[in-house]
């Protein structure tokens, strides 16, 4: 199941070279396969681009943390339609933009700290909450006996909107690429 998808719209240049390629009888499917991985695989470059933990702004590809998003890219062809996208939940929310509320708790613990970030507040023993008035709460670990340090690890929020970040998105370059894979299928017959 495809959760972030971009069923590619065909430019009219690109709907009547891949009408063409149908008439002449030839398959259209081995060209949008082809293209497809293509796709893929520019999807896949883009969201490596960013140096890991560089945040992105609004309306960029997103930042990727993780391979996980990168790993779930993939496309479908079937007749004269193409299908790229990903079957990772967090796809959607990146691409469309979104909010985010606690399933089972009252807030959500957002990572502040470098050694946070992918684990849960269960996952440290030694958290403190702290309540700030007016503001959000904190849960910081401290370390030393006499000078005692205070680090922010996490921050307790009631939701977290995110603002579209889409990578899925048909480009110049895209068109240029699936023109020249239908040339060629003419040149091979």
């Amino acid at each position: 199941m495809t959760v972030a998808k971009a069923l590619l719209e065909w430019t009219p240049q690109t709907q009547r070279a891949l009408s063409r390629l149908d008439a002449s009888g030839r398959d259209a499917e081995p060209v949008l396969r082809q293209f497809g991985e293509y796709k893929r695989r520019r999807i896949i470059g883009l969201l490596a681009s960013r140096p890991k933990g560089e945040a992105a702004a609004p309306g960029e590809p997103p930042a990727s943390h993780t391979a996980s998003l990168r790993q779930s890219i993939t496309y479908n062809a079937s007749g004269t339609h193409l299908e790229v996208g990903t079957a990772d939940v967090r796809g959607r929310l990146l691409q469309e933009g979104g909010k985010i509320l606690p399933k089972r708790a009252r807030a959500l613990a957002v990572p502040i700290h470098k050694d946070a970030i992918g684990k849960r507040p269960k996952d440290f023993a030694d958290l403190q909450y702290v309540p700030r008035k007016g503001r959000a709460p904190l849960l910081v670990r401290e370390s030393g006996k006499r000078n005692v340090r205070t680090t922010v690890m996490f921050i307790l929020l009631r939701s977290v909107t995110i603002h579209p970040h889409p990578y899925l998105f048909w480009t110049d370059e895209d068109e240029t690429k699936l023109l020249t894979l239908v040339d060629r299928a003419f040149k091979k017959a």
